[in-house]
């Protein structure tokens, strides 16, 4: 019995057959290289999307403005005598539009009252404008319309931006106002005013 080798048979009486050393451990290696290499694959795949994610972070902050690549470049002006800083002068005017009184202008919140003072304010901005003191910021706008028997009073307001050692006054409103009636009264067909009667002061 000893001869026949029954202890290295197996319970159905074959021989039993061992794998050889090289092939258990060709079998654990290929196990630990599949493992490796899936452990690998879902980190990468983890580096990827959070690069992705990074990348469209940046996008999104650089399209609302958080990131900027313009350099900001802080400048200090330091007041000179050659280039003194500006001042604001403002005056009140007023003139006589001939035969324009309307009794609806004693209702200041009336649709004749409110067009009016809009298209006088556009004609004065136009006569201002293409005047010399277009160099010095001017504004302008229309404080009220009052009747003055047959005639309309206007009250209107200029300011300019000039340096502080600057001559402009009254007068100088006073004669731009003067040569620049034509244009104001071609921007309201025509009519006319009373030179006579145009006043300014400054305040």
């Amino acid at each position: 019995m000893a001869s026949s080798g029954w202890h290295n048979r197996d319970v159905y009486g074959k021989p039993k057959t061992n794998l050889p050393k090289s092939t258990e451990n060709a079998t654990t290696f290929t196990y630990s290289y599949n493992r490796t290499k899936i452990v690998l694959i879902i980190l990468s795949a983890i580096l990827l999307f959070s690069l992705v994610g990074l990348i469209i972070v940046i996008i999104i902050l650089f399209a609302t403005g958080v990131f900027t690549t313009r350099t900001t470049i802080a400048t200090t002006t330091t007041p000179s005598p050659l280039n003194p800083g500006l001042v604001n002068k403002t005056f009140i005017c007023s003139f006589n539009i001939l035969d324009q009184a309307n009794t609806a202008y004693s209702n200041t919140n009336s649709f004749e009252y409110l067009q009016s003072m809009l298209m006088i304010n556009n004609a004065i901005g136009i006569m201002v404008t293409q005047s010399s003191l277009r160099d010095v910021t001017p504004s302008y706008d229309v404080i009220s319309l009052a009747n003055r028997g047959s005639d309309v009073n206007v009250q209107f307001r200029i300011t300019i931006s000039v340096p502080s050692s600057s001559t402009v006054n009254f007068q100088t409103i006073l004669n731009l106002l003067q040569t620049g009636l034509p244009i104001f009264e071609n921007q309201l067909n025509n009519t006319t005013v009373d030179p006579n009667s145009i006043s300014v002061n400054m305040v």
